[in-house]
């Protein structure tokens, strides 16, 4: 073949090649979504152009939600709330309905089941009114008929249209109180025994009645997003008195005061009060609102109602990545108190995982054992304070048992001391502070509370496989295995 001829014969492929790639291979998303965009019922609608939404739900009820600034809200039958997944899933559905096929010549509506107006829904955009008639269900294939207008009937996907069938509680707001938890500056919360009122102080929180001390922020913060995720299970509208409503008196309130938006204006303040169980299974709640919430009995569960739940009771809170030296000091007990010295084990942190002199931890317990004390927390507290006598008769002066955990540069990261073992719970202090906290007896299993018990529970035997190094847990809120799925 001649060279010219050659080159006009690859010049005209690579020309089709590249008509081919341009329009077949990239263009085809393009055209898609293009062939899509033309057979959308309402073409020139957004979802989040839709200002406002008429229709009948599915339990018969004549329902209007409008969008405001801070969402939907409902305006018929009630004024209320507007739940803003159900209906911006409204918004989104009419806004992408499109056709299957289309229908020229359409027969009587009712053929279609498109003669009711209750399965008719109408939409704002741009003050403009648009209107959508769902009807029965096609004979063949998941699809529907619908309406647009007077005269075209159409099929769409059944799935499209699907989340405009919905009642009436499925497009209110179930969100009991709404708030964000960063903006709470102060808690009370009061029950039949007891209030404790609890402010937020220098990004930390701290009990003002019935005492001034610090509180537990852990307690505290779980408070919050327990109501802050508070949900309904259904709501009462007719008005009812508080002791038909279970709330005289409640069992439950909780006042919180939110930062203010500015300096001009005032803190806001919401208030929530759960009633006693009616049935075994629900309780109503009272807001603000004329309405009632119903809620599962057992949600009252979520919500401490002893003041020594929002005690300060951490003893110890680090990660325990951070943690490079631990101290144990042994104290004798008895008689032995004044002829025995103290005994002394030290661990420390390497390449290969931690190590402890004099004797070699069984594989696996120190790592445990640092991470235990890396979140410690009490499980209550016995007294503010107490003397001497009572100090030593609880095996807390001298304590049976000091920990001491230290990071880089010998950074202290916590001070345990350990006392007596009682009943189903253990004593236990912290450096600088008078409180005597109890903790649950099962700390035992991870944490030697004598020496007696480390000689016989936490020393390697001479037949362990490898009894220094051990896998560290080093996640620093227990992101990793949690060592109690290890056998110590």
């Amino acid at each position: 073949m001649h060279p010219r001829t050659t080159g006009i014969v690859f010049l005209v492929a690579a020309a089709l090649f590249a008509f081919v790639y341009i329009y077949e291979m990239r263009g085809a998303p393009g055209r898609q979504q293009a062939e899509e965009a033309a057979k959308r019922l309402f073409p020139n609608v957004e979802a989040d152009d839709v200002e406002w939404i008429a229709m009948t739900t599915s339990d018969g009820t004549a329902a209007r939600a409008e969008r405001r600034d801070r969402g939907w809200e409902l305006t018929e039958p009630l004024v209320f709330p507007g739940d803003m997944f159900a209906l911006d899933g409204i918004a989104s559905a009419l806004a992408l309905v499109s056709s299957e096929a289309k229908f020229e010549n359409p027969q009587p509506l009712e053929v279609y089941g498109l003669d009711g107006e209750e399965r008719e829904v109408r939409f704002g955009v741009g003050g403009e009114e648009f209107v959508l008639r769902m009807g029965d269900k096609s004979p063949v294939g998941g699809n529907s008929y619908v309406a647009v207008g007077s005269d075209a009937v159409y099929v769409v996907a059944t799935y499209r249209i699907n989340a405009l069938r919905k009642e009436i509680d499925d497009l209110r707001d179930k969100r009991i109180l709404r708030f964000d938890t960063a903006s709470v500056e102060s808690v009370t919360v009061t029950w039949p025994e007891n209030q404790v009122v609890l402010e937020r102080q220098d990004g930390s929180w701290r009990l003002r009645a019935p005492l001034d001390a610090p509180a537990d922020g852990t307690t505290v913060d779980s408070l919050l997003s327990d109501l802050s995720f508070l949900r309904a299970s259904g709501f009462v509208d007719e008005p009812i008195s508080d002791r038909e409503a279970g709330l005289r008196p409640p069992d439950l309130e909780v006042e919180l005061i939110l930062k203010a938006e500015s300096e001009a204006d005032p803190p806001q303040r919401l208030h929530l009060a759960v009633g006693q169980s009616l049935d075994g299974e629900t309780r109503l709640v009272r807001t603000a609102r004329p309405s009632l919430y119903r809620i599962a009995a057992e949600r009252i569960g979520d919500f401490p109602r002893n003041l020594a739940s929002y005690r300060f009771r951490q003893l110890a809170k680090f990660a325990s990545s951070d943690a490079q030296r631990l101290e144990i000091v042994f104290h004798p007990d008895g008689d032995q108190a004044v002829s025995v010295e103290p005994v002394t084990i030290t661990a420390t942190r390497g390449d290969t995982g931690w190590t402890a002199t004099p004797d070699p931890f069984k594989p696996g317990s120190l790592s445990s054992l640092v991470y235990e004390l890396s979140r410690l927390r009490a499980e209550g507290i016995l007294a503010d304070s107490m003397g001497p006598d009572e100090l030593q008769a609880l095996e807390l002066a001298p304590p049976a048992a000091v920990y001491r955990v230290f990071g880089e540069g010998d950074e202290k990261l916590a001070h345990v001391e350990i006392g007596a073992l009682r009943e189903d719970w253990i004593l236990a202090r912290t450096e600088g502070h008078e409180t005597v906290f109890r903790l649950e007896a099962r700390f035992a299993e991870r944490i030697p509370l004598s020496f007696e018990a480390y000689r016989n529970r936490f020393v390697a035997e001479a037949d362990d496989p490898d009894p220094n190094p051990a896998p560290d847990l080093d996640a620093e809120d227990g992101d990793l295995l949690s060592p109690r799925e290890e056998s110590p």
